[in-house]
Formats: structure tokens, C-alpha cells, sequence
């Protein structure tokens, strides 16, 4: 009877059924996300332990940006070589909670052979990992902030943080002493000047940088200032001494570094805004960070004779410190372009120079005034903005002038257009947001059982990597009616990048067959011409692959082959499937007893040739039982009666 037979089966397999997905997190992930803190951080650590959708388990870090992770059922299959189930024992979370987890983990830092965080692992984006297990709870920013503070709380104990003035910030401004030109510090606009630091170097006393050293080359710097007043906006002083200025880094999660450095320091306080727009808000670190804006100078010494005489007529772009009096010596936290200010220099040039104040109109966005030959009056704010830092945004529903600093406002390469962001999409692929209008949803990976991601990702419409899907197909519609997310997507990745040995790799997703149509690669199987013999079942195929061939007696051509989709082809062969079942399973039981001596006796092997002769067997018996359940669960075609089989075991 079947259900004899799948017991039969069941015993040749040797597999123990894993029913749930327990979530396991390594230990030095969970201290990483403790040192994060925060809701995100306190949502994962309560996840931990508990039954989840996703087949997700035994999670690590990995590369920059990445966690690792396996499946239960892969997991089990390894663990079970090391810690054999007792019994009728079930793989599961109870016998790993026997094990204990600590102790798995402990197995991987000695480097024992069967190791859960070594063997059939995958890579997962720590960003999309929280989207899937807290689903919809946090928004992409709040993402974003988590992934960084965790980047940064990984330990790198090739870097250095240093404290240097006077000529050596002119030196490790230069873009030749950058570990890498990505980030803000590769595109910072003072990498390549010279000659216009000396407001910098002549100030040892008030003015110092911060830099994060990796061997001989910086990853990070910013500018290190001595107060000479600070106060609450239109309130009292603060006890601060120093302000960390912006931070220039190449990758955005060492920004967290440099605030975690300044919490460390006695009377520090940071720029809340890591932008050149933003002038009052600070970071206080005492008792937790806190945002205020403040009121703050900095006094710099004279560079000339006479009492008033602080001009040091070539001058940086300053990020914060933006008006200077160069009759007094004094740096504000402010741009103020009104009569008040009249004298005073604007220090926003990339050349060296600089704008005096002059009047204008008054700008709520940049609170201060602008020359009128240079203001550009905004219909979206109902304000005045600087003409050479205004856009034009034309396409989408949120059209009109912005400020180029404007959060909202992104560029889509794709189109040549700046976009508002609700008129976007944001791509993973691109790592930046794309114009909705001309975005499709993509597929971007097939899992083994032929199930796809809901999610998916958002492509230009024209992009050279993606494919139009062919619903017509047979493999497209047998997808579609076993998986819900098929129907929602229109396109589909060609390939995709994978990590592999140390470096990044092109993994095909669709292939083209022989009639050059498009097919996923995970589903496609290669045909032979078959050459009938006397022991042939007569079939009205001219091709089959190669073990069904075999089963019914064919020899192959090998130079004569055809590439197609295993749905496609058990279409094709649909009306011969259950005689190849039963065959198969024929010459299963044929196996089954031969491993098992129950067949007449064969002629003495020695210990070699027996070895190798009962690998063998196992091999075969390997592929019969795979090509059995395929039919069986009809994997690649629905609707096939299955006999019951009578068979000795």
C-alpha cells in the first residue's frame, strides 16, 4: 500500500521532520544589538527564541551590512552528525534547547567540523532581515539609523581615533590620504584645495580634527572647536567647552563612531545635523543624547598689526561657523545676512573667498537675507532661497522650486530629473529612490521550491538587467497557481550578485532555452536524443533526460541535447510519467535489497571494489527516490494520479 511504501521511504532517507523555525541569534550578534539599544533593537532580542514564518535560524554577522543565517532543517541535518536524536526524538527547538544553543556556539569557535554557523549558509541585507521579522513596524529611516549605529558598534581593531592641529588638518584634508573616495569625505569639496586653511592651522588653540585612522590612511575627520561662548537658543549658557563639527566619512555608519567618541570626551558637545545646512542644532551626550539649539562663537587670534585686524583673506567653506566678523575675530553658528550683520563675511565659497553682507531679502530658510540678484522666490515653501542652490522639480505631482538640501527632493539618475520622494520608489538595487512613474516590481530570486519574495524590488522600467515575464509560459503558469506572489509581478531579474569565495559573482536567475525563450536556471534540465535498444518502451518522445532514459531502456546521444524547464518537459511526457514511476520505483526496491544483501549473491569483491560497488547503489538509490517524489508530489506538473504500490521492502 502507499503508505507502506512512504515508510519504506521514509527508513531509506533518514531524515527526522522539522516542523518549526526557531530563531537563534549567535552571541556576538546579540551583543551587538544590545549596544545598539533602542525599540528596534529590544523588538529583536524579544523575536529571539520564538516559532517565526520565515525558515530563519541560527543568525550571525557577516560581511559589512550583513547577517548570515541558515535554515532549520539544514541545521538539524548538521547538528544531528554531532548530537545524534535520541529515540523517537524529533529535530527541533526542543533538542536544541537540550543541546543548548551556547553550546552550539561554542562547537563554532573551536572549529569543529559540524557547525551550524560555517555550513549551508546564506546572506541577508540587516535592513531587509529587520523589514521581514518586524514587518511594517519602523520606517526605511528608522531602519537606516539602526543599521548604522549597528555597523558602527562592530569592533574594527585596525582603527584609531587621533586628535591633530596646525598644518597636519591642511594635510589630511588632501583626498590622496583618504582610505577610499566614497562617502562624504570622498566627496568632500575641500579634498583638492590648498592655501585656504589658515583660519584652521594658525589656531591651534581653538580649532583642532578629529580623524579616524585605519594604518596610514584616514576613513573619517572632523574639525574639533574650543567655544569661546555657547548658550540655549534665546536662553542660558551651557557648560560645554568643545564642538564636534560635521563628520566626513566614507561609510555612513563610522558617523556613529565619531558621536560615540565625542560621548566618551568631558564636556563635548556634536553637530545634530551631519549636513552644511544646519547650523543650531547640537548633540548633548550627558545623560543620553539630546537635541537643543544653541547660539555658539569661537574667537580666532589676529593675523595682522592693528587691533581689528583678523581678515585672513583666503578662507575654507565652514559647515557650521558659517559668518564671520573679521573685525572682532568672531565665528557664528549662523549665516545672517541682515543690516545687523553688515560687514560681516559669509564663509559658504569652495574657491577661498567668501560674501560680505549686504542685505536683500529675508530667507525663513536660510535665515538670513540674500542679495536680490541672487534669490529665487520659492511658490512651495512661500519663501526666498539662494538661486544656485534652488531646483526645479517638474515631474510628478509635487512640481515647484526646492532647496537642493530639501529631504524630500531626490535625483533619479535613470530620468535626468530631480523628484519629489512621494512621487518615488526606492530601489535596492540602485540604493536610491526611482521615479514611480517609470519603476516596475521585480523578481529578484527564485527560492529552491519555486516560491519567490512578495516584496520583490523596484527597477527603471528599461533597465538592460531585467526581462518582461511570458505568463503564456507552462512553467509561469504552474508557478502561478502553486505560489501567490507570481501573478503580482511583470518582471524578473536576469541575474543577481552573489558573495562567494571572497568576492562578488554573477549568479544567472533566467536562462534562455533552445527555442530562446526565457527560464528560470533552478528549473531547467537538459534533454537527450534517445537511442531505442532492444529492452526500449515504445514513447512518442524523441527527447527525455538522461535517468528517465535509463529507466526505460534508452541509450543517449550526447552531442544531441536541448536545453528546457522541467514543467515544460513533464508536459510533454505527461502520458508516460506513471509508467517511469512505477519502473522507478521497481528498480528502487531492486536497490533497497541489494544494499540490504537481499539479492542473489554476487561475486566476491574485495573491500575496495565492495566500497565503491555499495557508493554506488547509495547514488542510484539517491536519484530513484528524488525522481520518485518529484512524480509523486507532482513538483513540476499537477494532476497525475498516483497508484498505490505493492512492493517488497
Amino acid at each position: 500500500m502507499i503508505s507502506k511504501y512512504n515508510k519504506f521511504k521514509e527508513d531509506l532517507l533518514l531524515e527526522s521532520l522539522v516542523n518549526e523555525s526557531f530563531l537563534y541569534f549567535s552571541p556576538d550578534l546579540i551583543s551587538v544589538i544590545s549596544k545598539v539599544g533602542g525599540d528596534i533593537s529590544d523588538d529583536l532580542i524579544s523575536v529571539e527564541l520564538t516559532d517565526i514564518k520565515p525558515d530563519i535560524t541560527f543568525v550571525d554577522i557577516d560581511k559589512e551590512g550583513y547577517l548570515s543565517f541558515t535554515t532549520m532543517r539544514n541545521a538539524a541535518k548538521t547538528l544531528a552528525k554531532a548530537y545524534p536524536p535520541t529515540g523517537e526524538e524529533e529535530w527541533g527547538n526542543e533538542v536544541i534547547d537540550r543541546i543548548h544553543r551556547n553550546a552550539i556556539w561554542m562547537r563554532h569557535q573551536n572549529g569543529d567540523e559540524d557547525d551550524v554557523y560555517n555550513k549551508s549558509r546564506n546572506s541577508v541585507k540587516i535592513g531587509k532581515f529587520i523589514n521581514k521579522l518586524l514587518t511594517g513596524k519602523y520606517k526605511d529611516k528608522d531602519v537606516e539609523e539602526f543599521v548604522n549605529k549597528f555597523k558602527a558598534a562592530i569592533e574594527n581593531k585596525g582603527e584609531k581615533f587621533e586628535i591633530v592641529d596646525g598644518d597636519d588638518i591642511a594635510f589630511w584634508y588632501k583626498s590622496e590620504n583618504y582610505a577610499g573616495n566614497r562617502g562624504t569625505l570622498g566627496s568632500s569639496c575641500m579634498s583638492e584645495k590648498n592655501n585656504i586653511f589658515n583660519i584652521y592651522t594658525k589656531n591651534p588653540e581653538v580649532c583642532r580634527m578629529l580623524i579616524l585612522k585605519e594604518d596610514d590612511k584616514i576613513l573619517g575627520r572632523a574639525l574639533v572647536w574650543k567655544l569661546n561662548s555657547i548658550k540655549k537658543f534665546r536662553g542660558d549658557d551651557l557648560d560645554v567647552d568643545y564642538f564636534m563639527d560635521r563628520q566626513y566619512t566614507i561609510k555612513d555608519s563610522d558617523v556613529e563612531k565619531f558621536r560615540n567618541y565625542a560621548k566618551e570626551q568631558k564636556n563635548w558637545v556634536s553637530k545634530a545635523n551631519n549636513n552644511h545646512h544646519s547650523f543650531e542644532p547640537i548633540l548633548i551626550h550627558k545623560g543620553g543624547d539630546e537635541v537643543i539649539n544653541v547660539d555658539m562663537t569661537v574667537k580666532v587670534k589676529k593675523v595682522g598689526s592693528s587691533d581689528n585686524d583678523y581678515d585672513y583673506v583666503k578662507y575654507p567653506y565652514l559647515d557650521t561657523f558659517r559668518r564671520f566678523d573679521p573685525r572682532t575675530g568672531i565665528l557664528m553658528n549662523d549665516e545672517n545676512q541682515g543690516s545687523d550683520e553688515e560687514g560681516c563675511y559669509i564663509l559658504e565659497s569652495t574657491c577661498g573667498g567668501y560674501t560680505e553682507v549686504e542685505g536683500g531679502y529675508w530667507s525663513e530658510w536660510h535665515d538670513r537675507h540674500i542679495p536680490e540678484d541672487d534669490a529665487i522666490y520659492s511658490d512651495v515653501y512661500g519663501d526666498w532661497l539662494y538661486r544656485d542652490q534652488a531646483i526645479n522639480v517638474s515631474k510628478g505631482s509635487h512640481t515647484g522650486v526646492y532647496h537642493q538640501d530639501d529631504d524630500y527632493i531626490i535625483y533619479d539618475e535613470n530620468i535626468d530629473e530631480y523628484i519629489h520622494q512621494d512621487d518615488a520608489v526606492y530601489s535596492e538595487a540602485y540604493s536610491h529612490y526611482i521615479y514611480d512613474e517609470t519603476a516596475v516590481r521585480v523578481i529578484v530570486e527564485i527560492q529552491n521550491n519555486g516560491d519567490i519574495d512578495g516584496d520583490g524590488d523596484w527597477y527603471p522600467e528599461g533597465d538592460d538587467d531585467i526581462i518582461k515575464i511570458d505568463k503564456d509560459k507552462t512553467w509561469f503558469e504552474f508557478l502561478d497557481s502553486k505560489y501567490r506572489y507570481w501573478d503580482d509581478f511583470d518582471y524578473i531579474l536576469k541575474s543577481s550578485s552573489i558573495y562567494k569565495s571572497g568576492g562578488w559573482i554573477k549568479d544567472d536567475i533566467m536562462i534562455k532555452n533552445s527555442d530562446g525563450d526565457w527560464i528560470p536556471k533552478i528549473f531547467s534540465v537538459e534533454l537527450y536524443k534517445i537511442i531505442p535498444t532492444n529492452e526500449s518502451v515504445n514513447i512518442e518522445v524523441e527527447y527525455l533526460n538522461k535517468l528517465d532514459a535509463k529507466i526505460l531502456k534508452y541509450k543517449i546521444d550526447e552531442e544531441d541535447s536541448i536545453l528546457t524547464d522541467q514543467f515544460q518537459y513533464h508536459e510533454d511526457i505527461k502520458d508516460h510519467l506513471i509508467m517511469i514511476y512505477k519502473r522507478i520505483n521497481t528498480e528502487l526496491a531492486g536497490v533497497w535489497n541489494k544494499l540490504k544483501n537481499k539479492s542473489q549473491l554476487r561475486l566476491k569483491f574485495d573491500e575496495d571494489d565492495d566500497t565503491k560497488y555499495r557508493k554506488e547503489l547509495k547514488e542510484k538509490k539517491k536519484d530513484l527516490i528524488k525522481r520518485s517524489d518529484q512524480i509523486e508530489d507532482g513538483d513540476f506538473i499537477e494532476g497525475i494520479e498516483i497508484p498505490d504500490l505493492e512492493l517488497d521492502s
